[in-house]
């Protein structure tokens, strides 16, 4: 699927990344966007010495992304970000937190370089050289018009939405097995009930609320 999504698919996120001068700034406005993308998930950026690491993050998710998902995250940013600086920069690493699959080849080629599984985080690192190079469609004006436009879009999602949206997945996951409580949901998400129940409070909305409109929504599919 990853090597299937056309760059621009993303819009605004995309063209962005392809605007900005150097193949880092890129990066830092696909982590700064990404909320338009997905709300849930998040980039890390963390400069070590001379290596850069970019990782994948779910907030409120200590079990850990899917394994599918990492997939595509991982291989369709790296993907669009090369597209976006015009060169196939090169990766000095990538980890997956999941088991290695039987045949990685698949990985080896879209991404060009050994991919290690079972570490601690799902990521891509970069050299500072990389990070710094010249992309070759940069354009400060369309940078700038872009940034604005999604500067605004960023401002109109509904960021107080994220507890209720992840409370949300997993009552769909729990519903399979029978048991979409709530103790059973803030344990997966690793908080006391009474806190969830505050956080979802602080979204306009209660845990019986979420269920309800999950059921429904289930029911309706």
């Amino acid at each position: 699927m990853a090597l299937a999504v056309p760059f621009g698919a993303y819009r605004v996120i995309d063209f962005l990344a392809a605007s900005a001068p150097t193949v880092g700034e890129g990066i830092m406005r696909m982590a700064r966007y990404f909320p338009l993308v997905n709300a849930a998930l998040a980039w890390d950026i963390t400069h070590d010495g001379p290596l850069v690491r970019v990782t994948l993050e779910q907030p409120g998710a200590p079990e850990g992304l899917p394994r599918s998902l990492v997939e595509y995250a991982l291989i369709v940013t790296v993907l669009h970000l090369r597209h976006a600086a015009g060169v196939r920069w090169p990766l000095v690493d990538v980890t997956c937190t999941f088991p290695a699959p039987p045949d990685t080849r698949g990985y080896e080629a879209a991404l060009g370089c050994r991919v290690r599984f079972g570490q601690p985080r799902n990521a891509f690192v970069m050299t500072r050289e990389t990070w710094e190079l010249p992309s070759g469609a940069a354009s400060c004006e369309l940078l700038k018009t872009l940034e604005g436009h999604a500067a605004r879009m960023l401002a109109s999602l509904d960021a107080t939405r994220v507890t209720s949206t992840r409370v949300a997945e997993l009552i769909v996951e729990e519903l399979e097995g029978g048991d979409p409580s709530l103790a059973r949901v803030a344990r997966r998400m690793a908080l006391s009930p009474r806190t969830l129940q505050r956080r979802l409070a602080d979204e306009q909305t209660t845990f019986a609320d979420v269920l309800d409109e999950t059921r429904r929504h289930v029911a309706q599919a």
